[in-house]
């Protein structure tokens, strides 16, 4: 068994895997996350998270999620791709005017 090290924040980023988060209004599940050196994802045929331990790249400092819409499913063509601290965890019913 090996084991691997990740900061209290990467812990937590890799735990908004299968949670709801709202993105410009509309409502998405999380199916991955993408950090500085892992890549976490559902598993499509069980509710557990795989983890990927990889090569740091400077391109992913800022965490990446991608998300499904609602009703959804995998390999449907319809996940994006956000920067995670654009979302917000769980469903807004109000819209914000800026």
């Amino acid at each position: 068994m090996r084991t691997f090290t990740l900061p209290v924040q990467d812990v937590q980023d890799i735990g908004m895997i299968g949670t709801i988060v709202t993105f410009e209004d509309n409502q998405y599940k999380i199916y991955s996350v993408q950090g500085y050196n892992y890549y976490a994802f559902l598993t499509a045929t069980s509710d557990q998270v795989n983890v990927d331990v990889m090569t740091p790249c400077d391109l992913y400092r800022n965490p990446s999620a991608y998300l499904l819409p609602s009703g959804a499913t995998f390999g449907q063509g319809l996940a994006i791709e956000v920067r995670l601290d654009k979302v917000k965890r769980g469903v807004t019913l109000a819209k914000s005017y800026v």
